[in-house]
């Protein structure tokens, strides 16, 4: 739910609540309509980031001073250049890529990088699953593989989509939530950009 966009619904009411934003890793308000819409909506702000905000890696994401108009010098992790860098904070709200010091920066977001240059791969065979169109149980190869660099853009945004046709090909989409780049059956046709024949130039998982 967390990577869902911001859903007011359909109809006309005007009641507060509150969103997560993936794309900068804060929680914001909006006016929920009354009917419909999705799940990311929560009632409380302590919900919000205890549900999706604090499940996420605060260095890849980037700064935001927050609405209020204070000037609190903090420090925030530039991820491209690999350092700490100065911002001022307006006081509220805002994510978690936000320190006191360049002390503080530096050992929570210094050393993610090497973590993340080790590639690890990790392949299971889950119980079939049925579709629809046949009844003989067709197993699907799940390979998940940690990300090396932090996905950009809106593309990276997108939940998994499959297509809407009958093929079974094997592809590779950016998991905003868990940051890392999974592997799912592409049917052929349609789905959106977030589809991948390979994780990085370096490795082709289409021999696994």
């Amino acid at each position: 739910l967390c990577l869902l966009g911001k859903d007011s619904g359909p109809c006309d009411k005007f009641v507060p609540k509150w969103f997560f934003n993936a794309a900068d890793g804060t929680c914001g308000r909006f006016y929920y309509g009354g009917c419909h819409g999705n799940k990311n909506r929560f009632d409380k702000l302590e919900e919000c980031e205890e549900r999706c905000a604090k499940k996420m890696d605060p260095c890849v994401l980037p700064p935001v001073p927050g609405p209020c108009s204070g000037t609190n010098v903090r420090f925030y992790w530039e991820s491209n250049g690999r350092q700490c860098k100065r911002f001022n904070y307006g006081g509220c709200l805002g994510n978690g890529n936000r320190f006191e010091t360049v002390q503080e920066c530096q050992a929570r977001c210094s050393t993610s990088g090497s973590k993340s240059e080790q590639l690890n791969v990790r392949a299971t065979r889950p119980p079939p699953v049925f579709q629809p169109t046949s009844q003989t149980p067709q197993p699907q190869l799940h390979l998940e593989i940690i990300f090396l660099m932090p996905c950009l853009g809106e593309v990276c945004l997108m939940s998994v989509d499959p297509g809407t046709c009958h093929d079974y090909n094997y592809r590779f989409y950016f998991n905003y939530g868990s940051r890392r780049c999974e592997a799912f059956i592409y049917t052929g046709c349609g789905g959106n950009d977030n589809r991948f024949e390979r994780v990085d130039r370096k490795f082709n998982f289409r021999n696994f």
